[in-house]
């Protein structure tokens, strides 16, 4: 069996801000290719991984979508005392900024921190207000002459976060949005018995969905897959949040309910989950899900899709958690979908 904590891992350690996806593709392809017979990047950035079914006279295409990219910044400006400024790639909760490391992707990659104005010098009230990017000044340690070589305004930043485990098997690190999802793919590709493959596999690691780019719906029109399944994080359940919104930690993955998903395959998934004792939960929402299902849905003549998705908290900071349970179910479920013969039919469900 593939250890999918190591391959998540591996895979957050490389660098994909959104936007700049193509830049780890060396690393990602040294980690992920030897699981697969075909690999490619597309012009948009996003990487396809292909697996060839041993048997498949109908010639089925199934596509499997996680997104690579990762909510981060870019240098907007470089200031004396090595200090920048910098632009938002994607939602960041401004809150959770403050005195937080980061990596600066330049012609090297360097260190900085996010300043944080102590208490002792707010203004009355400060102390209640969230900072906005044009509050941000990140502190290199840098002459600004050596920094406007190193990073020059365009250079992406991203989170730094060295991640842990607890006793119970919640891990947590950065990037998890959604390259979990993208481990527990990869993983359920690696593990399938391609004897037992019912069409041939494409793994979409895909680019800029973090701010709504699209790209997965162009890497359909190269694939003309049959079905789709899209894999993102969801909402794990914490205090304050609502039950029907989230899903426990150690309840498994999850699949969205939503008015853009396909019910056939979405009831054949629910289905395989029973006959297969893997832990599933629903999550109902009245349009989607925000992920990149809404896309393919609508691609080409259109693509039966489903979304599933996998409890975070945390999310969008240097330090999403996640139970590693819940990712082995996921990747079971995937693993289990790729090799049913049913998810392909098309009955109509009304």
């Amino acid at each position: 069996m593939t250890d999918i904590k190591k391959l998540l891992y591996g895979l957050t350690d490389i660098m994909s801000v959104t936007g700049f996806e193509k830049r780890g593709k060396g690393e990602l392809f040294r980690l992920v290719s030897p699981y697969f017979d075909e690999s490619y990047t597309d012009p948009t950035g996003s990487h396809i991984f292909i697996k060839k079914a041993k048997n498949n006279p109908k010639g089925r295409k199934i596509l499997l979508d996680a997104h690579f990219d990762e909510v981060g910044m870019m240098v907007s400006g470089i200031h004396e005392g090595g200090f920048l400024t910098v632009a938002f790639m994607g939602g960041i909760d401004t809150g959770i900024l403050p005195a937080g490391e980061v990596l600066i992707y330049g012609k090297e990659t360097i260190h900085g921190v996010i300043c944080a104005t102590p208490p002792h010098l707010q203004k009355p009230g400060d102390s209640e207000k969230l900072p906005t990017a044009e509050d941000i000044r990140i502190d290199t340690g840098y002459d600004k002459e050596d920094l406007e070589k190193i990073a020059p305004v365009g250079t992406p930043i991203g989170f730094y976060g060295s991640g842990c485990e607890t006793v119970f098997g919640r891990i947590t690190g950065r990037g998890f949005d959604d390259k979990a999802c993208g481990a527990a793919l990869i993983a359920a590709v690696a593990d399938c018995d391609d004897e037992k493959l019912t069409a041939d596999i494409y793994v979409s690691i895909s680019a800029r969905e973090e701010v709504g780019g699209g790209a997965p719906s162009l890497v359909a029109f190269g694939i003309r897959p049959d079905v789709a399944i899209v894999t993102d994080v969801g909402f794990a359940r914490t205090p304050g949040t609502k039950a029907e919104k989230t899903l426990e930690y150690g309840s498994g993955a999850g699949i969205s309910i939503t008015s853009t998903s396909d019910r056939a395959v979405a009831r054949r998934i629910i289905d395989i989950a029973k006959e297969k004792e893997i832990p599933l939960g629903l999550v109902c929402e009245g349009t989607d899900m925000g992920t990149n299902a809404a896309l393919l849905e609508i691609a080409m003549e259109g693509v039966p899709c489903v979304a599933l998705c996998l409890p975070l908290g945390n999310m969008h900071t240097y330090n999403e958690a996640l139970e590693l349970s819940d990712l082995e179910a996921l990747s079971r479920l995937v693993g289990e979908i790729i090799c049913d013969e049913k998810i392909y039919e098309r009955e109509e469900i009304i």
